[in-house]
């Protein structure tokens, strides 16, 4: 919480106190104030100051009061940082029950340690058992007092089991499996965009599980690459936001030099803006991915499919080289849970085009269109959502969700 002092006289601040740092960087925690000795303000500007500290999530407290000459005081910020960290660890599950066979869940388990150092490093890990199985970890360091720039390295080992399609019918399922290094070095503006750029090196491979013995195989080979990705998000919440939009592009050239196999480009971008319209909410989306006619390997193919990204289709049933989707959805608040935590369902119709080229089952279709119902919300249990989707090509899907959303292997997912 924070805390203010009431007042809308402008004061000349004598000094500026920042009390009850222990973890924190005090530079760190000045600059986001941005308050100095000789700003003339008032108790509006400080409250949106100290509430820019509050936002910062490492202190469960932050309070200000004025002292000393009321034209002339010096401001004390008293700060409590969080008591639970810096060893922050959280659970999740998520589980996806279709039609068709299409059931799929995952368990998880997040550990993050911040201020490692005086620069305010933090040290993240992660753990994935389910559709997607996996382990990460990264030490992301910024350079400077302002944590404008950074450096994070990195080590990443998943595997994942992907049913492949021909022309709708489910005919193989595959392990996908990865192991590589990344070292990416960027820059963040603000609170809202990051830019960073980097290297990728390691193994990837993609076997067999089920189906014929003629379908291929790529038993193991070298991945590696530069990579850039770029990111903007001024969403209120994660889940059904009603403030702000989201913007994220990925860019990866193989590069044989890194110990990549064969060199190819993959691109892939999305958008998604919000309509809020009174208690009901829209959104706007539209995604797309190119090759630039480079040849993808067949763990690294663009996928749509599942309720996010091509509702009424199973997840990863379209498979290619090159994409665009566009989608609308808008929802009605039909009941409210917790007002003081944002819990509310929502009902609503959601409208998806898409069209993949260099399909990997040689389909040259025209474009899907698909339309939905869906029932969504955030609740006591995580997020749930009930989708009802049918398709253009004669396909439906009816779906249950629950918990953290399962990765359709997308932009657009979740964890990106």
């Amino acid at each position: 919480e924070t805390a203010s002092r009431p007042g809308r006289d402008k004061v000349t601040l004598a000094d500026v106190n920042l009390l009850g740092l222990e973890r924190a960087n005090p530079d760190f925690i000045g600059r986001t104030l941005g308050l100095q000795p000789g700003d003339a303000v008032d108790s509006r500007q400080i409250a949106q100051r100290v509430n820019a500290v509050f936002a910062l999530s490492d202190f469960e407290r932050v309070a200000y009061t004025l002292s000393g000459d009321p034209g002339q005081s010096a401001l004390d910020v008293h700060l409590l940082e969080k008591s639970w960290g810096p060893h922050i660890v959280r659970f999740d599950l998520g589980l996806h029950v279709g039609t068709d066979e299409d059931t799929a869940f995952t368990i998880g388990a997040d550990y993050l340690q911040t201020w490692v150092n005086d620069r305010g490093g933090e040290l993240a890990g992660s753990f994935r058992l389910g559709r997607t199985s996996g382990l990460e970890a990264s030490l992301y360091q910024p350079l400077d007092a302002a944590h404008r720039w950074f450096v994070e390295p990195g080590l990443l080992a998943q595997r994942s089991l992907q049913d492949l399609f021909d022309d709708g019918d489910a005919v193989t399922t595959y392990r996908f499996s990865s192991a590589w290094g990344y070292l990416d070095a960027g820059r963040v503006f603000g609170r809202r965009t990051e830019l960073r750029a980097g290297v990728r090196s390691g193994a990837q491979s993609a076997t067999r599980e089920i189906g014929s013995p003629d379908l291929p195989e790529i038993s193991s080979e070298g991945y590696g690459g530069l990579a850039l990705r770029d990111t903007f998000d001024s969403r209120d919440r994660d889940v059904l936001w009603q403030r702000g939009m989201v913007a994220r592009m990925a860019y990866f050239r193989s590069e044989e030099a890194l110990g990549a196999e064969a060199p190819y480009d993959r691109l892939e971008g999305t958008a998604t803006v919000v309509l809020p319209l009174d208690r009901n909410v829209g959104y706007l989306r539209v995604s797309g991915g190119s090759s630039f006619d480079t040849a993808l390997p067949l763990y690294d193919t663009f996928s749509l499919g599942g309720p996010v990204s091509m509702p009424g289709l199973a997840i990863g049933e379209l498979r290619g080289t090159s994409y665009w989707s566009a989608q609308a959805s808008y929802l009605w608040r039909i009941a409210d849970i917790s007002y003081i935590f944002g819990q509310s369902i929502f009902a609503g119709l959601k409208f998806t085009a898409a069209d993949m080229s260099g399909r990997i089952d040689g389909v040259g279709d025209s474009p899907i269109y698909s339309g939905a119902f869906v029932l969504a919300g955030r609740t006591p249990l995580g997020p749930l959502s009930l989708s009802l989707a049918g398709t253009s090509s004669s396909e439906w899907q009816l779906v249950l969700g629950l918990g953290r959303p399962i990765e359709e292997g997308t932009i657009n997912d979740f964890g990106w």
